[in-house]
């Protein structure tokens, strides 16, 4: 993790890809092209960048008390940079096999803790998950139905949703204020579900430095400090004023 960040930012997704042994073109070869299929509501692979799950980690605050589940996880970069920063509990839902199959060899390479299942993240299972992340893995009527699935998940306990480049529409659910031009952090709003359980310690420090994206590194700085629980995040709000995609 450290040499990520000592890594210059616009070099950083390959970093990151060299240390998890991801080849993203030959993934692509494999699958095909995009990996949309014939499904006209799903988005082919795109993944997020390292800066983008970084503050999304440090603007929850994921913490090792959570399930955090990546909706549409691609080669696994979500999943397994959260699970390195956080402890916590993740899982990726991705339904191109040969994808979950780069993200599983992954882990294995880097020894995390990060399990990917093959499946329709309109179907697959999210009643545990309290931090759900999407990078636009769909739209239209599928979108609508993923939203749907974890209004009712957030029937019987809070999350938060972490969603880069798409605006989520639901009366139930609360955008934290944000500079974050990419990233907007959701808190569910729902009389009678359980409080998420968030306690201990938050995100490793060095998130603050894979977050950062001018032009020369920060570091590390200083701790983020313990988890303030799920409605809020110990470092604030974040931004990215690059004005380029994750």
């Amino acid at each position: 993790m450290d040499h990520l960040c000592h890594t210059a930012p616009q070099d950083r997704d390959a970093a990151c890809d060299a240390w998890l042994g991801v080849d993203e073109a030959a993934a692509r070869h494999i699958q095909g092209g995009q990996g949309a299929g014939d499904d006209p509501d799903a988005v082919g692979l795109h993944q997020s960048g390292v800066a983008a799950v970084a503050r999304a980690v440090g603007a929850v605050p994921v913490t090792a008390d959570d399930v955090f589940i990546d909706l549409g996880a691609g080669l696994g970069r979500v999943a397994l940079l959260t699970q390195a920063l956080t402890g916590a509990r993740v899982r990726g839902i991705e339904r191109e096999p040969a994808y979950v199959n780069v993200a599983r060899s992954a882990a294995t390479r880097a020894a995390l803790a990060a399990a990917f299942v093959v499946g329709d993240v309109r179907e697959a299972a999210l009643a545990d998950g309290t931090v759900f992340y999407l990078y636009a893995p769909c739209t239209g009527p599928a979108l609508a139905a993923v939203i749907a699935r974890l209004h009712a998940v957030a029937r019987d306990h809070a999350i938060c949703v972490c969603a880069l480049g798409v605006d989520l529409d639901a009366p139930w659910l609360r955008a934290r204020p944000t500079a974050d031009f990419w990233l907007t952090v959701y808190d569910s709003v729902l009389d009678g579900a359980r409080p998420r359980a968030a306690g201990g310690d938050g995100p490793d420090p060095r998130w603050r430095a894979l977050a950062y994206e001018g032009p020369a590194s920060p570091g590390p700085g200083p701790s983020a400090g313990a988890s303030t629980g799920a409605g809020g995040s110990a470092a604030g709000p974040v931004s990215s004023t690059d004005g380029e995609p994750p």
